[in-house]
């Protein structure tokens, strides 16, 4: 969901269908044509700033795409960005070899795209790395290792207010000194 819209992508055409949350009006948008019969690979998101963007990996990248006006201010999807991910560093990080290492979106929130190293429902006893990649430094980051299925969502919430500030033992403290 990305302001209050809700995208899901049509498996058997190369769109997205939209549902406006606040007036339940369904609409429909066209992907960009270089996605044609990837649309496995298509994941809608958000950008920090909270614009809608697609990102779809292509080979050891990541490319991202932005919902806006183009120069005769017609809205459409534009290219916004290319990061190219190091094999080495990927491999690296993972422990796997070249040969089993895939790039799979699992979402994209707040800037970050959150991705898995292989789709392991195929092979559950291969585990999968999930990393995170933050679009505005292209700062990749290991995040867990997880077998069985690639079934995950990021979620972000804020801590929980009885924990801010909380301490462990107040009373302890200056004792001993």
């Amino acid at each position: 969901m990305v302001n209050g819209f809700i995208y899901w992508i049509q498996a058997n055409e190369a769109g997205l269908l939209v549902v406006n949350t606040a007036t339940l009006h369904f609409s429909r948008m066209d992907l960009p044509p270089f996605l044609e019969g990837k649309i496995h690979l298509v994941w809608p998101g958000e950008a920090k700033d909270g614009r809608l963007c697609i990102v779809c990996p292509v080979d050891f990248g990541v490319h991202v795409w932005f919902w806006r006006a183009d120069e005769d201010g017609l809205e459409r999807w534009m290219l916004d960005k290319k990061f190219q991910l190091e094999l080495k560093s990927i491999v690296e990080a993972t422990g796997r070899s070249l040969e089993d290492v895939e790039l799979h979106i699992v979402d994209t929130v707040d800037g970050f795209v959150y991705f898995s190293t292989g789709e392991t429902f195929h092979n559950v006893h291969a585990p999968s790395w999930f990393l995170s990649l933050c679009m505005e430094t292209a700062k990749l980051d290991k995040l867990f290792q997880k077998r069985c299925d690639s079934h995950v969502r990021p979620y972000i919430m804020a801590w929980p207010p009885s924990l801010v500030n909380n301490k462990l033992c107040p009373l302890l403290e200056g004792e001993g000194a």
